[in-house]
């Protein structure tokens, strides 16, 4: 594994004095945590080089504090099959430290990074409060993107259930949502226009929350190149701006590639779309009303996301979901409300604290539906299978099956006329709906 050079190579196995600044958000668990170190000196030494911190859960360190850490450095390895060392070296990480003894020294980072991740850690604050431990870990998850702080049971209860991308950010996610909140705005009667820039907006609100990490910003990029081919009216187009988005992203870091299973798994997602979303628009009949026109389009959406989602899916996590659309249709039209009453709750909180749990109650029902939909279908049998799909042949069968339906649905599609609206949801070329 070529990490780069450093300057921290000669300190490997041995204690070391390294001074600098956590320069990442840590993550919490429920009893460590770790953060990324941006390390500056080494035994008094002006080093370069990343370095993931594995601690204790309390004394707490945030973003930018200064630290002095006496540490036992290693490189990171694989385990359980895990390539952990890929996976942070995608990052820039080249080296692990476990629980070592620190001292912070005082504060140093970036000042608008500093008051965003203050900005999170308040409103993490105020849901660990105000909800309870599920409802809130799952508000963290899908509006501030801690999803890496789920507990290891609602990990496996997302991933069973096809739900595993509200946990995550990634293109999938929000993608869905945005196109969720379009929808949402359409249909208490907001013009395709203004909806269009409101749905803008919040990509760039979700990816500010997620705390404009690298994969938040690639999420962002994602749901923004949706958005946009559909306000040019031309989502046939998407495909072109997917592989120029991608040949753009894996220039700048080509381990994206192979180690990043939220960049496969959005372009996965964005690619099902893109191919196979405008041939299932063609069986919508112009007579359908509003509602089944709605019904119509998430079902196609989250159907067409799916089928080339599954096959990366398995193979990085060893589960296919069997009940992923029934599930993904039954939360969907939840996730637009999620966002606003968390957003109208946090600004309310904000003001008043003492009321935080009634100005959250909104939010408490409609997180609560969402974990029970997915204890529902999670535990459902046959709800999921695990399966090792990154053989050559599961691989090949998958795809030929999928060329096939294409095909299928192809020419099934030259016998339907060509509907009005090619994509009724998408469409931003006229002003009617």
């Amino acid at each position: 594994m070529n990490y780069g050079l450093t300057g921290l190579e000669s300190k490997i196995g041995r204690k070391t004095v390294l001074t600098g600044y956590v320069s990442n958000d840590p993550i919490e668990k429920e009893k460590s945590r770790n953060f990324e170190f941006k390390a500056e000196k080494a035994d008094g030494r002006e080093v370069s080089g990343r370095i993931m911190i594995y601690a204790a859960l309390y004394p707490r360190y945030r973003y930018g504090g200064y630290l002095e850490i006496n540490c036992d450095l290693k490189r990171p390895g694989s385990f359980g099959g895990f390539a952990y060392d890929r996976y942070l070296a995608k990052e820039g990480i080249g080296f692990v430290c476990f629980y070592p003894e620190i001292k912070k020294t005082g504060e140093g980072g970036n000042e608008f990074f500093r008051l965003l991740f203050k900005t999170r850690d308040r409103f993490s604050e105020i849901f660990a409060s105000a909800l309870p431990e599920r409802e809130a870990e799952l508000a963290k998850a899908i509006f501030l993107g801690k999803g890496k702080e789920l507990s290891d049971d609602s990990r496996e209860v997302f991933s069973r259930s096809g739900l595993a991308h509200l946990a995550a950010v990634s293109g999938l996610h929000v993608g869905l949502v945005s196109a969720a909140i379009f929808t949402s705005l359409l249909s208490v009667g907001i013009g395709r226009r203004r909806a269009f820039y409101l749905a803008i907006v919040f990509v760039w609100l979700y990816v500010l929350f997620s705390g404009a990490a690298a994969s938040a910003i690639r999420a962002g990029i994602m749901g923004l190149l949706a958005l946009l081919a559909a306000h040019c009216g031309r989502l046939n187009k998407l495909v072109n701006l997917i592989v120029f988005a991608a040949a753009v992203m894996l220039f700048v870091n080509p381990m994206l590639l192979r180690d990043d299973a939220g960049f496969q798994l959005s372009f996965a997602a964005m690619g099902g779309i893109a191919i196979f979303y405008p041939l299932f628009a063609r069986f919508r009949k112009k007579e359908f009303s509003r509602p089944v026109k709605l019904v119509f389009d998430l079902t196609a959406l989250s159907l067409a996301a799916q089928i080339f989602v599954v096959p990366f899916a398995a193979s990085k996590f060893g589960i296919i979901s069997l009940v992923a659309l029934p599930a993904n249709l039954a939360v969907i039209w939840a996730l637009p409300l999620i966002f606003f009453t968390l957003f109208f709750g946090l600004g309310l909180a904000l003001i008043l604290p003492a009321f935080a749990g009634l100005f959250l109650a909104p939010a408490f029902i409609v997180l609560k539906f969402v974990a029970v939909a997915a204890d529902f279908f999670a535990g459902l049998p046959f709800s999921s299978l695990d399966y090792d799909f990154s053989g050559f042949w599961p691989t090949t069968g998958y795809g030929a099956a999928v060329i096939v339906l294409y095909f299928v649905l192809f020419r099934l599609a030259e016998r339907k006329a060509k509907p009005e609206i090619d994509i009724i949801t998408f469409d931003f070329s006229s002003e009617k709906w």
